[in-house]
């Protein structure tokens, strides 16, 4: 009898040591990724509930994440995801640069607000080395049914939308470029888009000199949605340079033109 009460009381503490160390995991893992999205994107963030789960691996799931950037509230937040999946283990964080084994994104909503000419880039330069403070990398990221929106400087012009279908990101950090394939549709002339290459490190403080470099098709392009003309458009090539200012060269080929 004495030795089952003391076995049930050293069971009993160790359930209390590893239920106190998960909960104090679960608070670090939750103020460790507000901390980064707030600094990486200068955005007010805002959860509808973070979960983090310990076994069989550590799983995150943050539904209703809004960023809103500086906190701005008369336009869109500038990212929305209905919900995140982020999957680690123990010996991935462990490391010297802790690693994360894959992200999952359901209903990414980018919103980028219109910018006048020669006014401030949207992210400010950070005086923080975010590769240094936070040196994580995520080995892939995933998103799915993702919409880019395009705001226009003036509010009576409607906003420019791209469906973006599959996006992945592999070997993501903020000091090295990461791999990515990209499938989304073109609104003029409408068209479906394939891009595989490389892009970044993201540079925060000016994020649209962010380099980037690949390959294409645009396929199936329909020059009937653009006035005056008609056809199908073809073209496949290459990519290279900032991101608001990619140096293109391909070939087309549109047998079917037609004013």
């Amino acid at each position: 009898m004495r030795k089952s009460v003391i076995i049930g009381v050293v069971l009993s503490l160790i359930l209390i040591a590893v239920y106190g160390l998960g909960s104090r995991l679960r608070l670090i893992i939750r103020e460790r990724t507000m901390k980064i999205l707030q600094t990486h994107f200068e955005s007010q963030v805002e959860f509808s509930d973070f979960m983090v789960s310990l076994f069989p691996r550590i799983r995150v799931t943050i539904t209703g994440l809004v960023m809103r950037h500086k906190g701005r509230t008369e336009i869109p937040p500038l990212i929305q995801i209905q919900r995140v999946s982020m999957y680690a283990n123990i010996l991935g964080l462990l490391q010297t640069k802790p690693r994360i084994a894959s992200v999952q994104l359901d209903g990414l909503q980018i919103n980028a607000p219109p910018r006048e000419p020669g006014g401030d880039p949207l992210i400010q330069r950070t005086d923080q080395d975010l590769a240094k403070k936070y040196p994580a990398l995520i080995q892939e990221l995933r998103a799915y049914d993702a919409v880019i929106t395009v705001l226009r400087a003036q509010s009576e012009r409607p906003p420019r939308t791209f469906p973006m279908h599959h996006l992945l990101l592999r070997e993501l950090s903020f000091d090295h470029p990461a791999r990515f394939h990209a499938t989304l549709k073109n609104a003029l002339p409408s068209s479906e888009i394939d891009a595989t290459g490389e892009s970044g490190p993201w540079l925060p403080e000016v994020p649209r000199q962010t380099p980037a470099v690949g390959k294409y098709t645009f396929e199936d392009a329909d020059l009937g949605t653009l006035k005056g003309i008609k056809g199908i458009l073809s073209s496949k090539g290459s990519f290279s340079g900032p991101l608001d200012y990619l140096k293109v060269e391909g070939v087309t080929d549109t047998p079917d033109f037609a004013l």
